[in-house]
C-alpha cells in the first residue's frame, strides 16, 4: 500500500445544519469543489473540521457520507484521533471498512505530562488492534493538543512500525522542527499545516501542505507546488501568506467558514459548533474589507459558484 502522494491537501471546513447537525449535501458538494479547485485531495474530521466537537458515531456518518457519495477514496485523508485510544481503533477500523487507508492521528490529548514511553504504547496498540492494513500519518499541533511529539518518537515509531508510519502533518509553526524531520526516515512524508511555510518546505524535500485556508486558496496553492520557476514561486508565496496572515487575525475556523459562505452565497457555512462562535459583525466586515484588498477571491479561486466573479 502506497502513502498519498506529495501535494496539496484542504483540511475541510465541516457545514452545519440550523441543529448544528453536519450538514452532508453541503459536505459532499464543498469536497468535490475542493478538487475542481487545485487540492490533491481532502482531509475529513481533522481540527478544521471541529473533529472533537462532534462524537464518534457523527464522525463515521460524515465519512461514509462523502464515500458513499462517489468521491475517489484515493483522494481522502481522514482524521481518526481520540482521547481514547480505543475510540481511535475504532474509528480507523469503520475508515478501513469504508475502503479508506491514509489516516491522520492526533496523539490522545488530556492528560499530560505524557512520556514518550506511553505515546508509543499507544500507537502501538492502535496498529496491533485494527484489522487491515494502512498508513498513519503523525498529527503535530502542540498549541492545541498540548503534546509535542519529539524527533526521538518519531525515529521510534517509524523505525518501529516502517509499513504502517508514513509521515506527519506538522502544525507546530516551527520551520526547524520541520526541516529537520525533511529526509529523517527513508519515505517519510512531511505536510506543512500552514502553506505559509509551503515553498521552503518543498524546497528542503518536504510533501506539501494539509491546511485550513486551502479550503479558499485551493487554486493559488496548488499552482506554488506545480511551479518550476524559483521567481514566480516566491511571487506566489508571497500573495498566499498575504490571505492567511489576514485570516489569522480572526479565529480561524469560523473566518474560513465566513469565506466560504460568501463564496457560496451562503451564510449557513458561518455555523460553527460551540465552544466556537461565530465571527461579530464588526469582525465580518474587517474580514471582508482585508481580504477585498487582496483582490479575494477571484485571485484565489479557479472556479466560483455559477461562474461569476464575486465582489464584496
Amino acid at each position: 500500500m502506497k502513502p498519498i502522494p506529495d501535494g496539496i491537501y484542504a483540511a475541510s471546513i465541516t457545514p452545519l445544519d440550523e441543529n448544528l447537525n453536519i450538514d452532508f449535501s453541503r459536505l459532499i458538494r464543498h469536497s468535490f469543489w475542493l478538487l475542481e479547485n487545485g487540492c490533491s485531495g481532502v482531509l475529513l474530521m481533522g481540527t478544521t473540521s471541529e473533529a472533537n466537537s462532534f462524537t464518534v458515531n457523527e464522525r463515521k456518518a460524515a465519512i461514509e457520507a462523502v464515500v458513499k457519495s462517489g468521491f475517489p477514496v484515493n483522494k481522502l485523508l481522514v482524521g481518526t484521533g481520540c482521547p481514547s485510544y480505543k475510540d481511535t481503533i475504532d474509528l480507523t477500523g469503520h475508515a478501513l471498512s469504508m475502503g479508506l487507508s491514509q489516516i491522520l492521528m492526533l496523539p490522545p490529548f488530556y492528560y499530560k505530562p505524557v512520556s514518550d514511553d506511553g505515546l508509543f504504547s499507544v500507537y502501538e496498540k492502535i496498529i496491533g488492534e485494527v484489522s487491515g492494513q494502512f498508513k498513519i500519518y503523525l498529527y503535530h499541533f502542540p498549541a492545541l493538543s498540548g503534546i509535542f511529539l519529539s524527533d526521538d518518537l518519531i525515529s521510534r515509531l517509524s523505525a518501529a512500525f516502517p509499513d504502517y508510519i508514513a509521515g506527519i502533518k506538522d502544525s507546530g509553526g516551527d520551520w526547524e522542527h520541520m526541516r529537520r524531520l525533511c529526509g529523517k526516515q527513508p519515505g517519510f512524508k512531511v505536510f506543512s499545516g500552514n502553506e505559509k511555510f509551503l515553498k521552503d518546505i518543498l524546497d528542503a524535500g518536504g510533501a506539501g501542505c494539509i491546511t485550513a485556508v486551502t479550503n479558499i486558496s485551493g487554486y493559488i496553492v496548488s499552482r506554488l507546488f506545480l511551479q518550476s520557476s524559483f521567481k514566480e514561486a516566491e511571487n506566489l508565496q508571497v500573495r498566499i501568506n498575504s490571505l492567511r496572515e489576514i485570516v489569522e487575525k480572526y479565529p480561524v475556523i469560523p473566518a474560513v467558514k465566513e469565506l466560504v459562505g460568501f463564496i457560496r452565497r451562503d451564510e449557513s457555512w458561518n455555523r460553527v459548533r460551540p465552544p466556537l462562535v461565530r465571527l461579530s459583525k464588526k469582525q465580518i466586515l474587517n474580514l471582508h474589507s482585508e481580504v477585498k484588498s487582496i483582490n479575494f477571491p477571484n485571485d484565489f479561486i479557479k472556479k466560483l459558484d455559477d461562474d461569476q466573479k464575486l465582489s464584496f
